[in-house]
C-alpha cells in the first residue's frame, strides 16, 4: 500500500508540475491582452480545469451550439459579442456548462452577465429534462468586473442561485495556482 501511495503521489506531483507550466503560459497570455479567439478559446478548451476542476474535458456540443445560435441570432447579440464560445459537461453529464469568454482586458458588465443568463435559461427551458442534464451553469470570463451597482447586484443574485458565475482571468489564474500548490506541498510533506 505504501508503494502504491508513493507512486500515486509522484504522479500527482508530475501532473501538478505540468499544470504549473500551463498556468505560466496562461499568465503570459493575460499579460498581453490576448484575443479570446482563437488563443484563449483554444487554451481554455484544452485546459478546461483552469475554469473549474469539475470540468474534465469539453465535449462536442454542436447540437446545443446550433440551438443557441438559432435562438440568439447574430443581430440580437451586441457589438463584437456575436459568438457563443462553447458548452461542455462534467464527468457525470448532469451539468451543462455554458462558457462565455471575453478578451483578457474586457470588463464584464451587466449586458454580458444577462446574455449568459439568457443562454442558460433557454437551455434549461427547452432541453434540460429531455437530454439528461439537470442543471445549467454559466460562466462569463473577462479581464475585470464592472463596478456598476446594477452589475454587482445581478452578480450576487446569480452567485446565490448558482446559475451564472463571473470570473476574471486573474481569479482563474490564482485559483489554479493555489489548487496545484497543495498537490506539490502534499507530495513534499509525504516524502520528508
Amino acid at each position: 500500500m505504501d508503494e502504491w501511495k508513493s507512486i500515486e503521489s509522484r504522479q500527482f506531483k508530475d501532473l501538478a508540475y505540468s499544470r504549473i507550466e500551463v498556468i505560466k503560459k496562461f499568465e503570459e497570455h493575460l499579460n498581453t491582452d490576448t484575443k479570446e479567439v482563437p488563443t484563449l478559446h483554444d487554451f481554455l478548451k484544452k485546459f478546461s480545469w483552469l475554469l473549474d476542476p469539475r470540468i474534465l474535458e469539453f465535449k462536442d456540443e454542436v447540437t446545443y451550439s446550433s440551438l443557441l445560435k438559432d435562438e440568439f441570432s447574430e443581430e440580437k447579440l451586441d457589438g463584437k459579442d456575436r459568438r457563443i464560445d462553447f458548452l461542455c459537461s462534467n464527468a457525470l453529464g448532469e451539468i451543462l456548462y455554458v462558457i462565455e469568454i471575453k478578451r483578457s482586458k474586457f470588463k464584464v458588465d451587466y449586458n454580458a452577465i444577462e446574455q449568459a443568463y439568457d443562454y442558460g435559461s433557454f437551455l434549461r427551458e427547452k432541453y434540460a429534462s429531455s437530454t439528461g442534464f439537470s442543471k445549467v451553469v454559466c460562466f462569463v470570463v473577462g479581464g475585470e468586473k464592472s463596478s456598476q451597482r446594477k452589475f454587482r447586484d445581478k452578480e450576487q443574485t446569480y452567485l446565490k442561485t448558482g446559475e451564472v458565475f463571473v470570473k476574471t482571468y486573474r481569479e482563474l489564474l490564482e485559483q489554479s495556482k493555489e489548487y496545484h500548490k497543495e498537490f506539490i506541498e502534499a507530495y513534499d510533506e509525504y516524502h520528508k
